[in-house]
């Protein structure tokens, strides 16, 4: 199922309120899971970190 650009804008302003400390997980793009046999080159993995340090377990 796709969604539209609006609907992405909407979801990803909300991310970035609910998780200000967003950021990615990785320095090394061989991380990011892209997408072989696509017409449209995007991403299938995209690792990030949704706070600035892990919580203690």
């Amino acid at each position: 199922m796709a969604i539209s650009a609006g609907e992405l804008r909407a979801a990803l302003a909300g991310l970035a309120r609910r998780f200000p400390d967003l950021a990615m997980a990785t320095d090394d793009p061989g991380d990011l899971g892209w997408r072989d046999l696509s017409v449209v080159y995007n991403l299938d993995r995209l690792p990030v970190r949704l706070a600035k340090d892990p919580v203690p377990a």
